[in-house]
């Protein structure tokens, strides 16, 4: 069965941004397919038809677009690609004209298969940074970007990796080390990320053209959980694991209580969806990939319009 998905997800990937998807979508979506996620215009549409018309949409803006898929995951009726997008955006998107920029961003996408097709599609990617380069959000907006780094908290050793096939580990061993390290962070013991996390450990962000190290994590974090979101809690969703990685679908909140990147306190609520992928080796986190809805996050705490985009610089 897993290798029947990881079959049919190729195919979605490898058709998703070319002018067969029309096609392959009757082939391979159920007819009540649902979509969901930050990544989605509406954050859920249902029925194939719907996910036909969002993607003739960006077809049109990108007609050179092309997705790589960088790591599969397959678990059970999971499949998930991690993948690089790029295009030129030549043509119109809802509110944006075209711009004639070639944009490049990363993203995740989550397949459930059931009865031969794909039912559900959770869709994780940089719009943030893909509004950025193509200058509908000013650069000088940098989001969750803008935390301060220095050259230490840069990751200059590179990851352990085998030639050999990845160390086998459970799902339920990854899963348990997941888990444990959230479990650690929602309780502010930060003695857990020296634990869990490898010397030569690296972190991938799309704000961040270069990983960051240990302690790079620990500064982007603590822009977050310190004045800023004293209450920052994140829940697991979803754990889905195979060979040597783990993916977490998570929700973040937490209350806007001090100043965030030159934000000042609104008092306001926020909640936004993301997921991490983790790569473990003898035990320890050695590379850590993050996809979030930072533009929900500036939106929620009124640094960027709710719905409308904002005006060109």
């Amino acid at each position: 069965m897993s290798q029947h998905n990881l079959a049919l997800a190729r195919k979605y990937f490898g058709e998703l941004h070319t002018d067969k998807f029309a096609t392959t979508a009757d082939e391979i979506f159920d007819a009540n397919l649902i979509l969901q996620g930050p990544a989605v215009p509406t954050r859920s549409t249902r029925g194939r038809e719907g996910y036909k018309t969002i993607m003739a949409r960006y077809q049109s803006a990108f007609p050179d677009r092309k997705t790589t898929v960088e790591d599969w995951i397959v678990e059970g009726d999971k499949v998930v690609g991690r993948y690089t997008f790029e295009g030129t955006h030549t043509g119109p998107l809802p509110g944006i004209p075209p711009t004639g920029k070639h944009v490049k961003t990363t993203g995740v996408t989550i397949l459930r298969i059931a009865r031969g097709k794909i039912v559900e599609v959770w869709s994780f990617s940089d719009a943030l940074g893909m509004l950025q380069q193509l200058g509908v959000i000013p650069s000088s907006l940098a989001g969750t970007g803008a935390v301060p780094l220095t050259s230490a908290q840069l990751a200059t050793q590179q990851p352990t990796r085998s030639s050999a096939e990845p160390t086998q580990m459970s799902t339920d061993e990854l899963k348990a080390i997941a888990t444990r390290l959230y479990e650690g962070l929602n309780k502010r013991e930060l003695s857990i990320i020296d634990e869990l996390f490898a010397p030569n450990y690296r972190f991938y962000r799309p704000a961040s053209p270069v990983p960051l190290n240990r302690e790079g994590f620990k500064q982007v974090r603590s822009a977050y959980v310190g004045t800023a979101f004293p209450d920052w809690h994140v829940t697991v969703d979803d754990l889905i694991a195979e060979n040597d990685k783990v993916l977490t679908r998570v929700r973040m909140s937490g209350s806007h209580k001090g100043d965030f990147l030159g934000v000042p306190a609104t008092g306001k609520r926020v909640e936004i969806e993301g997921l991490d992928i983790f790569r473990v080796a003898e035990g320890n986190i050695v590379e850590h990939w993050v996809q979030s809805d930072a533009l929900g996050l500036l939106r929620q705490v009124g640094l960027l319009p709710e719905h409308a985009p904002p005006q060109r610089e």
